[in-house]
Parts: C-alpha cells; structure tokens; sequence
C-alpha cells in the first residue's frame, strides 16, 4: 500500500493503485532532480524507474511546489526496505525484501536506509 504521511505526501513505488494515467514531457528541473535520485540509489536503479516515479502526478506535483516560491522548503525520498510490525513478520515476505522508493516529509516514516534530500 502507498505509505501516508501526516501531510498527505508519501508514496510509495510498487503500489498497483498508483499508475501514470498521461504522457507527458518532464520538467527539466524534475528531470535533474531525477538523475540526481538514479546516481544515488545506485544498484537499485535496474529495479526502480526512477523516471516513471517521478512523472506520478502526485509526485510531479510536490517537485513543483519545491520548485516554486513560496513552496514547500524540503522533499525527502526514503530508498528502504518495507516496514514490518512489532514482531518483524510481513504479510509479504518476499516483497519485504526489496527497497522501495518513496516521498515523504520524514515525520511519520523512520529511516532504516538511504535518504535523498532536496532543499
């Protein structure tokens, strides 16, 4: 499921219900924001399209609201592995395993991996 922070903004990669529904040409700013997410996630990149994720219109949106006076200061991406409760069990196991990509504010979510900052 997507992961929800306190102001709405977490997304997770992976989540089927998250799709990009138009085409569209990526902002040039978005686009540096993108490469600079692929050169610090490494590895994982041959796992997650960093592209597609960042063209989310959810996403694309708080890019441009970092990107405009006035906007929010800060946008944080989590590249971790999937929380599990109090005991460590997941429902999906095999899914746990792997990183995910995801937007937050950093309020709700811990970090447990890498943390790519933008300001």
């Amino acid at each position: 499921p997507a992961r929800m922070s306190a102001s709405g903004i977490g997304l997770q990669w992976g989540d089927p219900r998250l799709s990009i529904t138009t085409t569209r040409k990526i902002d040039p700013r978005h686009a540096y924001i993108a490469k600079r997410l692929k050169d610090a996630i490494g590895a994982a990149r041959e796992r997650i399209s960093v592209d597609e994720f960042v063209a989310l219109p959810a996403v694309a949106r708080r890019l441009d609201d970092l990107c405009s006076a006035g906007g929010v200061k800060k946008l944080m991406f989590f590249l971790q592995k999937k929380e599990t409760d109090e005991k460590g069990y997941d429902e999906e196991s095999e899914d746990a395993q792997q990183e995910k990509l995801f937007l937050t504010d950093g309020y709700d979510t811990k970090l447990r991996g890498k943390c790519i900052f933008f300001f």
